[in-house]
């Protein structure tokens, strides 16, 4: 190989030599390794157990990445082989291959491993079934609105079918993960090319978060399809027409019954049509409507609760996190922490909810400093770690066996730093100006800042981030397969027949 590629890559190289040194460092001297985490740590499990864990991922991990730095040469090129190979599948095959790929972990994680819903999952779960019986959005027969009632209702739908069986979760799950493939395709191709929309595809069908999410009662995996096929459907269209904001506005209405996160949609997706055209105008003009849209469709659920709760609100949890990550003591992660004496005074779930955001208003005002102080801590908590979907599949009485639980913890981690250093990496690469974004390639960005600062204002937890993992998956794809194909180019021999004519 020519001096030219692989003074290219010696970069990656040193990162991963640097990986492994801090992978060795933390498993010599774990305590140390898991300071960032401790108050995770404390609240999942005794610092015992975890110790151990902990060291053996660290030790993988600096395996896995001194390996990698040392055989970079033959890792890179069998990765090349790979990607040339996917390019070259007919699209019978692709789709057959991809199918295959979303279908068959998802099976072993249906048929091998336990679920048992509690936590938000119960709630939806609970919610879903009282729906089914005809006693409307309530938890032990008194209304409720602490969480967004969209996936509630799509789960009672197949409740009242068959009944109160978690195991429903599967279907809207299967449906999602199918519509989800289909659109990050979509996106990837419109805004890259086919090589890139595949690797993107076949990434996201074998993502660990995803497949665990796909059978447990949370509305993450319908929001996440919804989101993306409606940034497929933007990327699709100009926004002249009228109609393009109305269904913009309806469906970021219907997501925010899902998730109430999904209101800011009304802007950001507008957003899409203005970095490809810079008209302002229009994009204002669509904003304006879509957000007209969006408020009629989530009004009868407001008016609901003006009836049921007193209050006209979309829902009744901001408080609640909000107070996790600004009062006395937050580390930024969803820690356990003694509720203030107004909130446990508080009569009903709207007082609570008040008593809470008063709470966090308070201490943000009075200590401002320290309110900042929290924001790196959110940022950690938020980008760290990928444990969310494995600790919800087994946070239950029912659980698999510590070997089982260890293993998906591990590969969900190293799941997700691979497609971090190659996000990383990506936005390394802007520093030469043909690779920065340009018009709607910013688009899914935008989704990262605002997801981001929904972080920053209440707390830190890596679920969070499982909106924005398909961009991310995208932009890794992009990078792996210009990486490559530099590569390529990079030990092309240079002769005369090889030169332009």
């Amino acid at each position: 190989m020519n001096v030219l590629a692989r003074a290219r890559f010696a970069p990656a190289q040193l990162a991963l030599g640097l990986l492994c040194a801090a992978c060795v460092l933390a498993a010599l001297f774990p305590d140390w390794g898991l300071r960032p985490i401790e108050s995770l740590v404390t609240q999942m499990r005794a610092p015992q157990y975890a110790v151990p864990v902990a060291r053996a991922f660290f030790i993988v991990a600096a395996i896995a990445s001194a390996a990698v730095a040392v055989w970079w040469d033959a890792v890179a090129r069998t990765c090349e082989n790979a990607l040339d190979v996917v390019a070259s599948w007919p699209a019978y095959k692709f789709a057959l291959i991809a199918a295959l790929a979303a279908i068959l972990p998802r099976l072993v994680v249906a048929i091998a491993l336990p679920y048992e819903p509690t936590s938000d999952a119960l709630w939806y779960h609970d919610v879903a079934g009282s729906i089914a019986r005809g006693e409307g959005v309530s938890m032990v027969g008194e209304p409720t609105a602490f969480r967004s009632p969209g996936y509630a209702f799509l789960l009672s739908v197949l409740y009242w079918v068959a009944g109160d069986h978690v195991e429903l979760a599967w279907v809207w799950g299967a449906i999602s993960t199918v519509v989800l493939l289909f659109a990050v395709h979509d996106i990837a191709k419109r805004l890259y090319d086919e090589a890139i929309a595949r690797v993107a595809t076949l990434l996201v069908a074998l993502y660990p978060a995803l497949i665990l999410m796909t059978g447990q009662t949370m509305s993450d995996l319908p929001f996440l399809a919804g989101m993306y096929a409606l940034m497929a459907f933007a990327l699709r269209t100009d926004g002249e027409r009228v109609g393009d904001a109305i269904i913009i506005g309806l469906a970021a209405g219907l997501l925010s019954l899902v998730r109430s996160v999904g209101a800011g949609l009304v802007v950001l997706l507008p957003a899409i049509w203005w970095l490809r055209t810079r008209d302002t105008s229009r994009f204002l003009r669509a904003t304006v409507i879509a957000a007209l849209a969006c408020a009629a469709c989530l009004a009868p659920w407001m008016a609901r609760n003006a009836v049921a709760l007193d209050r006209f609100t979309i829902g009744t949890n901001g408080g609640s996190n909000l107070l996790v990550g600004s009062r006395p003591d937050a580390s930024g992660w969803r820690d356990r922490f003694e509720l203030p004496d107004s909130v446990l005074a508080a009569p009903d779930e709207v007082s609570q909810d008040d008593a809470m955001r008063n709470e966090a208003l308070s201490f943000i005002r009075d200590h401002p400093a320290d309110a900042l102080a929290i924001l790196p801590h959110k940022l950690v908590a938020m980008y760290l770690l990928e444990t969310q979907a494995v600790t919800s599949q087994f946070q239950g009485k029912q659980r698999a066996g510590d070997a089982v639980r260890h293993f998906l913890f591990g590969a969900s981690q190293l799941a997700w730093i691979s497609i971090a250093l190659l996000v990383l990496a990506r936005v390394v690469s802007w520093r030469r100006k043909a690779d920065r974004p340009r018009g709607a390639r910013w688009s899914g960005w935008l989704l990262v800042a605002y997801f981001t600062a929904i972080c920053l204002v209440f707390h830190g937890e890596d679920r969070y981030r499982l909106p924005i993992m398909p961009w991310f998956i995208i932009e890794a794809a992009a990078f792996a397969v210009a990486a490559a194909q530099r590569r390529s180019l990079s030990m092309m021999p240079l002769s005369s027949s090889s030169e332009p004519n």
